[in-house]
């Protein structure tokens, strides 16, 4: 198969790339679903309803799952983990806002769809302000993917073994720049995803009225909602186009390192 054929187009190429051996696109989100679920359940209750604080209960794991699933390089190094497509976009063979929208669509749908039905199954029997809070909460991981895919355009690495990189252990600076890009998921995209989340629920109740035990009612929770639909949408549609900016002046040293065999 030639590296044209292997070009990412419409989201039916992404889903055939995602479903090709190794597979790892896919194994790297479920491996951190899986991760979630268990520190879900060793993490101490009091640990855990500090860190998320304004989601407690049932409706919570939904956001650790959400959060821990878009917390990897899958998501934030999408022009180094398909080669031929980032090479084809920064050559213009086809757009790079479009490339990356595609990919946010696809592998944030996916993540949003698996959010949604766990989601769903921890709400049967709960709240109607759960129900209302799950529809926006399922809606921010294309809008995130879109964001985060901004580290990649920036500063993307290369997909290598384990075992090329321990062969490769003496090049220190090349081994740092990736030991950091592949911990930087997993220490910011918590810390935004709910800073995100945070502010949108203060915004709902500063703007609705909140009931006896001040939390935030119906209202709140359809205000919640429209505004994380919103800002999923903002970024899904304008990250792309800033990512495009970033690269305007930099094209030709990234297709330099992408099309580099011993880069890492």
């Amino acid at each position: 198969m030639g590296r044209r054929d292997r070009v990412v187009r419409t989201p039916w190429d992404e889903i055939r790339r995602l479903a090709r051996p190794p597979f790892k696109d896919v194994a790297v989100v479920a491996l951190n679903a899986l991760l979630a679920c268990a520190s879900w359940w060793i993490v101490p209750e009091g640990l855990r309803d500090w860190v998320f604080d304004y989601f407690r209960g049932r409706i919570g794991f939904a956001v650790v799952l959400g959060t821990w699933m878009l917390a990897d390089t899958t998501t934030t190094n999408l022009l180094g983990n398909d080669v031929p497509s980032a090479v084809a976009a920064l050559q213009s063979e086809i757009s790079l806002a479009r490339l990356l929208r595609t990919k946010a669509l696809v592998l944030g749908g996916g993540i949003a769809a698996v959010t949604a039905a766990v989601g769903a199954s921890l709400a049967a029997a709960s709240s109607a302000r759960n129900w209302i809070f799950l529809v926006g909460l399922s809606a921010l991981p294309i809008g995130m993917v879109a964001l985060f895919s901004l580290l990649g355009v920036a500063l993307p690495h290369r997909t290598r073994t384990l075992e090329w990189r321990w062969r490769n252990r003496g090049r220190r600076l090349m081994t740092l720049r990736w030991v950091s890009l592949v911990l930087l998921p997993y220490l910011g995209v918590g810390v935004v995803v709910n800073a995100v989340l945070v502010a949108l629920r203060a915004l709902a109740k500063l703007v609705t009225v909140a009931d006896d035990a001040d939390r935030l009612g119906i209202t709140g929770y359809l205000v919640l909602t429209v505004c994380c639909v919103a800002v999923s949408v903002a970024a899904y549609r304008l990250a792309p186009l800033l990512a495009e900016r970033l690269v305007k002046h930099r094209r030709e040293r990234l297709l330099r390192y992408l099309q580099d065999p011993t880069a890492g």
